[in-house]
């Protein structure tokens, strides 16, 4: 009878020390599936796949990152080789974390050939996060472009440099199209691992972009856990989603494998630039160099030039001299070795002058991309309280220093305006896309400027109250520098807009300076003249004077003036504008 009794209590302590362990082990799991670090080697994000593809996840018929990691565990356990082939990162990283005694990646690659190539060819000696710079003329690089450069000795004991980059590629000119695909069904994204010499010439040369290489900071294990986990994403179907996993928003997620803290700086929109911030502001950046192109650095030193060492070049370029170039500042001599390499090299020879860049329009001092507005605008027709949000951009009138020049980018911008007279409100901007790009041109270095507009704004009626309408136009024109602070530019613009019920064609002029101030402050004025958008509306005369003040660098305050005159009426209004950029 005793026997049976401690026979049932040994079984019963047997199960209860069974059901604590598989307790304890499920706590485990749900732990560790928790870390920074499994969650971005599995792409997950608030317990949701943003890599639903089946060769990538395990658990992708129902994913969450604790189920994933139990059945990455199990084929570790029933088969290591097939474990390393096709998830090595994820392998040593349990490898690691959970001290598991399993043989180690190098004795079992003979089973992975496919993984050794890759390990050879592509070493992680080093590794560097690369910014090209905003380009208005590509839908997917107005905001730049953001990607990582792997560099080392490969097996052959040559160093060897290659590109680790996101992207996608445009197939269609439809506007819609390309909305829809781009923010609602998504487009096809690809991961390539090539020669960084090719980017090289693509940036560089043929699209006239500059390279910030920022190195980071990383240790051994982590850099082979990123190298590791690329191999990982090779087989994935991506899809590529502007506003949600663009080249940014994966490499955020690629360098959180050096620190996961970076993660922290993920927002509703990551741009290219968030991420050189995330990588600066959690010091993972150790060491900056720029590679900049011929016309950026042109129009760079063209900035720094006097008038009087500007008015010295002509001279020398129409007569060619080795006496009158020592007569020319260092300054002057740089600029000749650009514009006119061939006179300048034939007079004086190749000479490298070695510009240090590496804090001259840095990418991570300019704004945020997003931003809330709030203002008060007073006219004839009430006063008005406006709100205002940008989902990614920034404004002409806003802090552009940071910028090579003067622009506008607004992509995704809803405002809405409030009378405080009538006690009515209404939507009065709906902007899908808008571009100003205002690239100076000279003597030595010409060039157009554009803009560009798709989507709902206010336009002046009859009686010139501001009204809104659908608009698409395009204008481009000449814009100069004036002065180092000082840009000049003048436009012809034409476009359509509707009501639905009536379109209308027009035509305008434009002027404008934008001059910047001391104490962070700019003056932008713009004076246009040309055919009403309204229908059958008489031709109007518009001035705009907009001061604005930056206390700092994610704020912005606005004063504006804005004048309106046609053959029958016109009208004036005073407003101001706070922006918290974000």
């Amino acid at each position: 009878m005793i026997l049976r009794f401690l026979s049932h209590a040994v079984v019963a302590l047997l199960l209860l020390y069974s059901h604590l362990l598989s307790a304890r082990d499920s706590a485990s799991l749900h732990e560790i599936s928790s870390l920074p670090t499994w969650q971005s080697l599995i792409h997950s994000s608030e317990d949701k796949a943003q890599l639903s593809e089946p060769t990538f996840l395990l658990s992708n018929e129902s994913f969450s990152a604790t189920r994933e990691l139990e059945l990455t565990l199990e084929l570790i356990n029933s088969n290591i080789e097939q474990a390393y082939c096709r998830f090595p990162a994820r392998t040593i990283f349990l490898k690691h974390h959970l001290n598991l005694n399993i043989p180690s990646l190098e004795t079992t690659l003979a089973s992975c050939p496919e993984l050794k190539k890759y390990i050879e060819h592509v070493p992680f000696d080093q590794l560097e996060l690369v910014f090209a710079s905003e380009i208005f003329s590509s839908a997917t690089s107005m905001m730049g472009h953001i990607f990582l450069k792997a560099g080392g000795k490969n097996f052959r004991d040559v160093e060897v440099n290659h590109s680790l980059a996101y992207f996608t590629e445009i197939t269609t000119l439809n506007p819609a199209k390309l909305l829809t695909e781009s923010l609602v069904t998504g487009m096809p994204g690809f991961f390539t691992v090539r020669p960084f010499a090719k980017d090289i010439k693509q940036y560089l040369e043929i699209e006239q972009r500059n390279l910030w290489q920022f190195h980071l900071k990383s240790n051994d294990f982590n850099r082979r856990l990123l190298q590791l986990h690329l191999w990982e994403l090779k087989g994935a179907e991506l899809v590529y989603y502007f506003q949600s996993y663009n080249c940014a928003t994966l490499t955020l997620e690629l360098i959180s494998l050096l620190d996961p803290d970076v993660l922290k700086e993920k927002q509703l929109f990551v741009s290219p630039v968030d991420v050189v911030k995330a990588a600066e502001k959690h010091g993972l950046i150790e060491q900056t160099q720029v590679l900049a192109s011929p016309k950026w650095l042109l129009n760079s030193i063209e900035d720094e030039l006097t008038t009087t060492e500007k008015s010295a070049i002509e001279p020398w370029v129409n007569n060619p001299s080795e006496k009158g170039l020592s007569l020319l500042s260092p300054l002057s001599q740089q600029y000749l070795s650009l514009a006119h390499p061939q006179k300048y090299d034939s007079v004086n020879g190749a000479k490298d002058f070695g510009i240090d860049l590496s804090d001259y329009k840095h990418p991570a001092k300019t704004p945020q991309d997003s931003a809330f507005g709030v203002g008060y605008t007073n006219s004839k027709h009430g006063d008005t309280i406006a709100l205002s949000f940008l989902s990614s951009g920034h404004y002409l009138s806003g802090d552009n220093r940071q910028y090579l020049h003067e622009s506008e980018l607004v992509m995704g911008k809803l405002s809405g305006t409030i009378n405080l007279d009538t006690n009515s409100a209404k939507l009065s901007e709906a902007t899908i896309y808008s571009v100003k790009n205002l690239t100076p041109s000279s003597q030595f270095n010409p060039s157009w400027s554009t803009e560009f507009y798709l989507g709902y704004r206010p336009a002046y009626s009859h009686d010139l109250s501001l009204e809104s309408l659908g608009e698409i136009a395009f204008g481009f024109g000449k814009s100069k520098k004036l002065h180092r602070d000082i840009s000049g530019y003048l436009h012809l613009v034409g476009g359509v807009t509707s009501n639905i019920r009536d379109q209308e064609w027009y035509s305008q002029i434009k002027s404008g300076l934008i001059i910047d101030l001391v104490n962070d402050s700019k003056l932008s004025t713009e004076v246009s003249w040309g055919s009403g958008k309204w229908h059958k509306t008489a031709s109007i005369l518009k001035a705009n004077l907009v001061f604005s003040w930056f206390p700092s660098t994610d704020q912005g305050v606005a004063m504006t003036w804005r004048f309106a005159e046609n053959n029958e009426y016109s009208s004036h209004s005073l407003g101001i504008e706070y922006n918290h950029y974000f």
